[in-house]
């Protein structure tokens, strides 16, 4: 049985997309196509980009129309099956020019899977009648062909792929802690390493790469942000400004009361670190993010947060008087809870839409041009909202979601209990651990697949702002890795040498399904990359996996005390104290470091 009919006979026993998604070992975006094709699962957003798709729309029509983003609209298209039952890769249909292309093969219709392909001379009918004009087919192959050049020149789509340079900082190097690290740290510059990533790669599974790149373990708080001259220009150092880009770029902070922020965090002994690390990061899951990272939840917030400081008593004698309207950024530093985390980004964003390579910036360089495109997107996208749902209906989907922040949360607490203490759980509450956490896993993926939507694709749209980050991590050890988008790529779907004016329909529709599987790549320059380039571009695109493609230094460890422990430590486990070396050395394995250079392409 093939996976498309296993989902199906998966889906009727579970009920469950996630759960379906993880018995087949498959994602939970793919389940879900699968299911809107067969009719089995819908939405009030599927049934609206569906209505639109039959009347002709495109799919950047759609996402404009509606205020999604084209990659949200196409998981909600059901599945086009071609004449060998080859489906259409998610990648494939990203392009712009491709989805023209469909509507003028396809007259705009969706195409049935289950519907058969007739195959005569002139291929004159296709699935529910629909004509494919081959004059109006070749007149706009041939009107692609001729402005290729000039929309490769111009693309502001965001990057399918990007070359990034990830470095450890040393805040306080000296000569001496370099040639420590040259010496006995197998680095020639510093602490470095370089990877392509998928441009849909979001910044929550940066986050376990970037763990693997290093050797850390995932035991420390960590968080994104950007560079403080960007967080500065697009929040003008007020609070009212910065508190509208909450769940746009940043994510409100939630404190500790119930926040699903480790929604995640779920690491058993059953495999190793690295394997768990691994999984995290490969494969372009669609999981639900957690609630902190949605648009409507962040906007409830601020507005809690708004009317707590001009309405409470107690807000009132902490900002002096002040409205939330006048308090800057410095004023919000007088509430631990916010003020410390403002910088933190939303964990949701993928990193080709949210950085550009670096000197390429352009216009986006000039942060008010940013910020006024910004501010349009928001308001297309909270004007679209209005039209599209009721107040109860968004109020709905709110309380889902504070559920399942509110389960998450508690599931986390029941795991941590049964694994240190399960006796404890037995006497307060008369269950067995193994039952009581089966049973907590099903209601959170029943909301999860409930609040997917309301999480992961109510959001506005964002422009890329700039081409640095920073990836911070065990505020201890004060760890620091500077990123740099020194590259990134484009996929053109429209480079193919078909002869589609001697062709028929028969043939240039077989052609159409599996000529999308070989995009041709250009860099930031427009220049077509190497062969070698292309073929590696293409798996780390189809794949949803980053790869490493350059080291320097060894692999650093948690808990040797930042930058300067890890010197401190070379320098002991050379020294002169076999003893002091040894017990050094035995800490170190225990905590994963083997003291061995990998190869790049064999570090994640």
């Amino acid at each position: 049985m093939d996976i498309y009919n296993q989902i199906i006979k998966s889906y009727r026993e579970t009920g469950s997309v996630k759960e379906t998604a993880e018995k087949l070992g498959t994602y939970p975006i793919k389940v879900r196509r699968v299911l809107i094709t067969e009719g089995l699962w819908s939405s009030k957003t599927s049934e609206a980009v569906a209505d639109l798709f039959r009347k002709g729309k495109t799919t950047s029509e759609i996402a404009e129309q509606l205020y999604m983003s084209e990659k949200n609209v196409q998981s909600y298209l059901p599945y086009v099956k071609g004449m060998y039952g080859g489906e259409k890769s998610d990648e494939a249909i990203r392009s712009e020019e491709y989805r023209e292309r469909n509507k003028n093969v396809f007259a705009s219709q969706i195409v049935n899977r289950r519907q058969t392909i007739a195959t005569g001379k002139e291929f004159e009918e296709m699935s529910n009648g629909v004509i494919l004009d081959l004059d109006k087919y070749r007149e706009t192959k041939a009107k692609n062909e001729q402005n290729r050049a000039e929309r490769i020149w111009n693309m502001t789509s965001n990057l399918d792929a990007l070359r990034l340079k990830l470095e450890l900082v040393n805040h306080y190097p000296t000569s001496e802690s370099m040639e420590i690290l040259r010496k006995h740290g197998k680095a020639k510059d510093g602490i470095i390493r370089e990877v392509l990533v998928p441009g849909r790669m979001n910044l929550h599974a940066m986050h376990y790469m970037i763990q693997k790149l290093f050797g850390w373990q995932n035991s420390h708080l960590h968080h994104f942000a950007l560079p403080e001259r960007v967080f500065e220009g697009l929040t003008q150092g007020n609070a009212k400004v910065w508190s509208e880009l909450c769940g746009v770029y940043f994510r409100f902070p939630e404190g500790d009361d119930y926040s699903d922020v480790y929604w995640d965090d779920d690491y058993d002994d059953t495999m190793s670190v690295k394997t768990w690390l691994k999984h995290k990061y490969s494969g372009g899951k669609g999981d639900t993010f957690s609630v902190g990272d949605s648009y409507l939840d962040n906007v409830k917030k601020v507005k809690d947060f708004e009317n707590w400081v001009n309405k409470d008593a107690h807000g009132k004698e902490i900002y002096r008087g002040k409205s939330f309207a006048e308090l800057s950024m410095e004023d919000l530093k007088k509430v631990a809870d916010i003020g410390m985390d403002t910088e933190h980004l939303a964990e949701r964003l993928e990193i080709g839409e949210l950085m550009y390579v670096k000197g390429e910036g352009g216009k986006r360089e000039d942060l008010q041009y940013c910020r006024e495109d910004i501010e349009f997107l928001i308001e297309e996208f909270n004007a679209m909202m209005e039209d599209e749902f009721s107040e109860e209906e968004l109020e709905y989907y709110a309380k889902a979601a504070e559920q399942l922040r509110a389960l998450r949360f508690n599931y986390q607490e029941i795991d941590r209990i049964a694994h240190y203490d399960p006796g404890r759980i037995i006497k307060e509450l008369g269950r067995d651990p193994r039952v009581l956490k089966g049973e907590y896993v099903r209601a959170i993926e029943e909301l999860e697949d409930e609040c997917l939507e309301y999480i992961n694709d109510w959001n506005p749209d964002i422009v890329q702002v700039t081409d640095e980050l920073t990836y911070l991590y065990d505020y201890g050890d004060g760890w620091e890795v500077t990123i740099t988008c020194e590259e990134g790529y484009h996929a053109d779907w429209e480079n193919d040498e078909f002869d589609y004016g001697s062709a028929d329909g028969h043939e240039i529709l077989e052609h159409i399904m599996i000529m999308d599987e070989e995009p041709v790549f250009f860099d930031s320059n427009n220049t077509k990359v190497s062969e070698e380039m292309q073929n590696t571009l293409e798996e780390i695109l189809f794949l949803q996996k980053p790869l490493c493609v350059f080291t320097d230094g060894l692999n650093v460890m948690d808990d040797v005390g930042g930058y300067d422990g890890y010197i401190d430590f070379l320098e002991t486990i050379h020294g002169t104290d076999r003893d002091a070396a040894k017990d050094m050395r035995d800490w170190a394995k225990w905590m994963g470091w083997t003291g061995r250079m990998s190869k790049p392409e064999n570090m994640l």
